[in-house]
Protein backbone atom coordinates (compact mmCIF):
# COMPACT_ATOMS: atom_id res chain seq x y z
CA UNK A 1 0.00 0.00 0.00
CA UNK A 2 2.75 2.39 0.94
CA UNK A 3 4.55 1.58 -2.32
CA UNK A 4 1.41 2.35 -4.31
CA UNK A 5 0.98 5.69 -2.59
CA UNK A 6 4.62 6.57 -3.25
CA UNK A 7 4.22 5.70 -6.93
CA UNK A 8 1.13 7.90 -7.20
CA UNK A 9 2.90 10.80 -5.51
CA UNK A 10 5.92 10.35 -7.76
CA UNK A 11 3.65 10.31 -10.83
CA UNK A 12 1.94 13.52 -9.76
CA UNK A 13 5.31 15.18 -9.28
CA UNK A 14 6.66 13.98 -12.64
CA UNK A 15 3.54 14.70 -14.68
CA UNK A 16 3.88 18.52 -14.84
CA UNK A 17 7.40 18.13 -16.25
CA UNK A 18 6.07 15.95 -19.06
CA UNK A 19 2.78 17.71 -19.65
CA UNK A 20 3.92 20.49 -21.97
CA UNK A 21 1.75 19.37 -24.88
CA UNK A 22 1.12 22.86 -26.24
CA UNK A 23 3.41 25.65 -27.41
CA UNK A 24 2.41 29.13 -28.55
CA UNK A 25 5.25 30.91 -30.33
CA UNK A 26 6.36 33.82 -32.49
CA UNK A 27 8.59 33.22 -35.51
CA UNK A 28 11.22 35.98 -35.37
CA UNK A 29 12.36 35.23 -38.92
CA UNK A 30 9.00 36.43 -40.25
CA UNK A 31 9.72 39.95 -39.01
CA UNK A 32 12.48 40.22 -41.63
CA UNK A 33 9.77 39.74 -44.28
CA UNK A 34 7.48 42.40 -42.78
CA UNK A 35 5.06 39.93 -41.27
CA UNK A 36 4.11 38.53 -37.89
CA UNK A 37 4.02 34.74 -37.77
CA UNK A 38 2.23 33.20 -34.80
CA UNK A 39 2.28 29.45 -34.25
CA UNK A 40 0.45 26.90 -32.16
CA UNK A 41 1.97 23.43 -31.69
CA UNK A 42 0.00 20.54 -30.23
CA UNK A 43 1.47 17.16 -29.32
CA UNK A 44 -1.10 14.46 -30.13
CA UNK A 45 1.10 11.44 -29.31
CA UNK A 46 4.37 10.78 -27.50
CA UNK A 47 6.57 11.55 -30.51
CA UNK A 48 4.16 13.37 -32.82
CA UNK A 49 2.86 16.91 -33.06
CA UNK A 50 1.18 19.30 -35.48
CA UNK A 51 1.86 23.00 -35.91
CA UNK A 52 -0.36 25.72 -37.34
CA UNK A 53 1.25 29.04 -38.25
CA UNK A 54 -0.80 32.12 -39.13
CA UNK A 55 1.04 34.88 -41.01
CA UNK A 56 -0.12 38.46 -41.46
CA UNK A 57 1.51 41.79 -42.10
CA UNK A 58 1.40 45.09 -43.95
CA UNK A 59 3.72 47.91 -44.91
CA UNK A 60 3.18 51.31 -46.54
CA UNK A 61 5.29 54.25 -47.74
CA UNK A 62 4.56 57.76 -49.01
CA UNK A 63 6.82 59.42 -51.58
CA UNK A 64 6.95 62.71 -53.49
CA UNK A 65 7.50 62.35 -57.23
CA UNK A 66 8.31 64.72 -60.10
CA UNK A 67 6.45 64.54 -63.39
CA UNK A 68 8.72 64.05 -66.39
CA UNK A 69 6.23 65.72 -68.74
CA UNK A 70 5.27 68.80 -66.69
CA UNK A 71 8.14 69.17 -64.25
CA UNK A 72 5.63 69.42 -61.39
CA UNK A 73 6.79 68.22 -58.00
CA UNK A 74 3.26 68.12 -56.56
CA UNK A 75 2.93 64.40 -57.21
CA UNK A 76 2.65 61.84 -54.43
CA UNK A 77 2.78 58.06 -54.40
CA UNK A 78 1.53 55.76 -51.65
CA UNK A 79 2.64 52.13 -51.78
CA UNK A 80 0.93 49.49 -49.62
CA UNK A 81 1.99 45.87 -49.19
CA UNK A 82 -0.10 43.31 -47.31
CA UNK A 83 -0.10 39.56 -46.84
CA UNK A 84 -1.91 36.78 -45.01
CA UNK A 85 -1.15 33.08 -44.99
CA UNK A 86 -1.07 29.77 -43.16
CA UNK A 87 1.61 27.11 -42.62
CA UNK A 88 0.88 23.52 -41.62
CA UNK A 89 3.54 21.21 -40.17
CA UNK A 90 3.75 17.64 -39.00
CA UNK A 91 6.65 16.94 -36.64
CA UNK A 92 8.13 13.60 -35.60
CA UNK A 93 10.36 13.64 -32.51
CA UNK A 94 12.40 10.39 -32.73
CA UNK A 95 14.68 11.04 -29.74
CA UNK A 96 12.39 12.80 -27.31
CA UNK A 97 8.86 13.45 -26.17
CA UNK A 98 6.93 15.90 -28.33
CA UNK A 99 7.36 18.84 -28.42
CA UNK A 100 10.95 18.48 -27.15
CA UNK A 101 14.32 17.97 -28.85
CA UNK A 102 15.10 16.99 -32.45
CA UNK A 103 12.28 16.72 -34.99
CA UNK A 104 11.75 16.14 -38.71
CA UNK A 105 8.69 16.32 -40.94
CA UNK A 106 6.88 17.87 -43.91
CA UNK A 107 5.24 21.29 -44.18
CA UNK A 108 2.81 23.14 -46.45
CA UNK A 109 2.56 26.90 -47.06
CA UNK A 110 -0.17 29.04 -48.66
CA UNK A 111 0.07 32.82 -48.70
CA UNK A 112 -1.84 35.64 -50.42
CA UNK A 113 0.07 38.85 -51.13
CA UNK A 114 -1.41 42.16 -52.19
CA UNK A 115 0.22 45.29 -53.62
CA UNK A 116 -1.48 48.66 -54.03
CA UNK A 117 -0.08 51.90 -55.45
CA UNK A 118 -1.94 55.23 -55.45
CA UNK A 119 -0.51 58.17 -57.42
CA UNK A 120 -1.91 61.72 -57.28
CA UNK A 121 -0.69 64.98 -58.76
CA UNK A 122 -0.40 66.99 -61.96
CA UNK A 123 0.42 65.64 -65.40
CA UNK A 124 -0.51 65.72 -69.07
CA UNK A 125 -3.64 63.69 -69.84
CA UNK A 126 -4.03 61.37 -72.85
CA UNK A 127 -5.80 64.29 -74.58
CA UNK A 128 -2.74 66.49 -74.14
CA UNK A 129 -4.22 68.70 -71.42
CA UNK A 130 -2.43 69.80 -68.29
CA UNK A 131 -4.60 68.30 -65.53
CA UNK A 132 -4.65 66.83 -62.08
CA UNK A 133 -5.01 63.09 -61.84
CA UNK A 134 -5.39 60.13 -59.52
CA UNK A 135 -4.12 56.69 -60.43
CA UNK A 136 -4.61 53.45 -58.54
CA UNK A 137 -3.08 50.05 -59.22
CA UNK A 138 -3.78 46.76 -57.46
CA UNK A 139 -2.05 43.40 -57.82
CA UNK A 140 -2.71 40.12 -56.03
CA UNK A 141 -0.28 37.22 -55.91
CA UNK A 142 -0.41 33.70 -54.47
CA UNK A 143 2.50 31.79 -52.97
CA UNK A 144 2.01 28.03 -52.47
CA UNK A 145 4.65 25.49 -51.51
CA UNK A 146 5.76 22.59 -49.39
CA UNK A 147 8.80 20.61 -48.39
CA UNK A 148 10.68 18.85 -45.62
CA UNK A 149 12.33 20.39 -42.58
CA UNK A 150 14.23 19.42 -39.48
CA UNK A 151 15.02 21.25 -36.30
CA UNK A 152 15.40 21.26 -32.56
CA UNK A 153 13.08 22.67 -29.92
CA UNK A 154 14.33 23.50 -26.45
CA UNK A 155 11.86 23.63 -23.55
CA UNK A 156 13.51 25.68 -20.80
CA UNK A 157 12.23 25.47 -17.25
CA UNK A 158 9.11 23.68 -18.52
CA UNK A 159 7.81 27.06 -19.66
CA UNK A 160 9.84 28.77 -22.38
CA UNK A 161 10.57 27.34 -25.83
CA UNK A 162 13.24 28.04 -28.42
CA UNK A 163 12.38 26.53 -31.79
CA UNK A 164 15.12 26.30 -34.45
CA UNK A 165 14.24 24.82 -37.83
CA UNK A 166 15.32 24.73 -41.45
CA UNK A 167 14.49 22.84 -44.61
CA UNK A 168 14.01 22.90 -48.35
CA UNK A 169 10.79 23.17 -50.32
CA UNK A 170 9.29 23.68 -53.75
CA UNK A 171 7.30 26.90 -54.18
CA UNK A 172 5.11 28.42 -56.87
CA UNK A 173 4.58 32.18 -57.01
CA UNK A 174 1.72 33.30 -59.24
CA UNK A 175 0.80 36.85 -60.12
CA UNK A 176 -2.97 36.99 -60.11
CA UNK A 177 -5.46 39.64 -61.13
CA UNK A 178 -4.31 43.22 -61.43
CA UNK A 179 -6.04 46.49 -62.29
CA UNK A 180 -4.61 49.92 -63.07
CA UNK A 181 -6.91 52.93 -63.40
CA UNK A 182 -6.03 56.58 -64.04
CA UNK A 183 -8.63 59.37 -63.90
CA UNK A 184 -7.87 62.91 -65.09
CA UNK A 185 -9.70 66.12 -64.24
CA UNK A 186 -10.53 66.73 -67.92
CA UNK A 187 -12.65 63.57 -67.91
CA UNK A 188 -10.20 61.28 -69.71
CA UNK A 189 -8.98 58.01 -68.27
CA UNK A 190 -6.57 55.11 -68.77
CA UNK A 191 -7.11 51.53 -67.65
CA UNK A 192 -5.22 48.26 -67.76
CA UNK A 193 -6.04 44.88 -66.21
CA UNK A 194 -4.97 41.27 -66.16
CA UNK A 195 -7.60 40.66 -68.87
CA UNK A 196 -5.14 42.39 -71.23
CA UNK A 197 -2.51 39.72 -70.49
CA UNK A 198 0.76 39.92 -68.61
CA UNK A 199 0.26 37.53 -65.71
CA UNK A 200 3.07 35.12 -64.92
CA UNK A 201 4.09 32.23 -62.66
CA UNK A 202 7.50 31.30 -61.36
CA UNK A 203 8.49 28.25 -59.32
CA UNK A 204 11.53 26.57 -57.85
CA UNK A 205 13.32 25.31 -54.76
CA UNK A 206 13.73 27.67 -51.81
CA UNK A 207 15.21 27.21 -48.32
CA UNK A 208 13.15 27.52 -45.16
CA UNK A 209 14.71 28.90 -41.98
CA UNK A 210 13.14 29.91 -38.71
CA UNK A 211 13.81 30.92 -35.12
CA UNK A 212 10.80 31.08 -32.86
CA UNK A 213 10.34 31.93 -29.18
CA UNK A 214 7.32 30.75 -27.25
CA UNK A 215 5.59 29.53 -24.13
CA UNK A 216 4.89 25.85 -23.37
CA UNK A 217 2.03 24.64 -21.25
Amino acid sequence: MKRTILLLVASCIAFPALAQENVIKLNLTGLAFLRASLGYERAFAEKHSGVLWVDFGSYSTNNTLSSSSTGSSNNTQKFTYSQVGINLEYRFYPAGMAPRRFFVGPYLVARNIGFKVVNEGEDTSPQGNYTTYKGEGKVNAMNIGGGVQLGYQFIIGDVFSIDLFGGLGYYTFGLGDYDVNYRYSDGSSETESSADGGTFNISGLLPRLGIALGVAF
